[in-house]
């Protein structure tokens, strides 16, 4: 994927819950597509070998935390909380 392109769903056409594709879609939804929380995961899935299937191993409620944050400006480029 280059930069600036937007993730696609799977070949199943569905986003496991607890990946990157969900969250990134759910972000998206919430946020809209131009917050710094979709660029980040846009960012994360590019990086990523599984992309959009890439497994989020926190709990559910610190990555909502911790995209508000991103979404508020309140971290760092990193994603850690500053």
């Amino acid at each position: 994927m280059a930069d600036g392109d937007t993730p696609q769903p799977t070949a199943r056409g569905h986003l496991a819950a607890g990946t990157l594709g969900y969250h990134r879609f759910f972000a998206s939804f919430v946020f809209g597509e131009d917050s710094p929380a979709v660029a980040w995961l846009d960012k994360k899935i590019r990086e990523s070998p599984l992309g959009l299937d890439e497994p989020v191993l926190a709990d559910e409620s610190q990555v909502v935390y911790l995209l508000t944050e991103l979404h508020n400006g309140r971290t760092g480029e990193s994603g850690s909380l500053v």
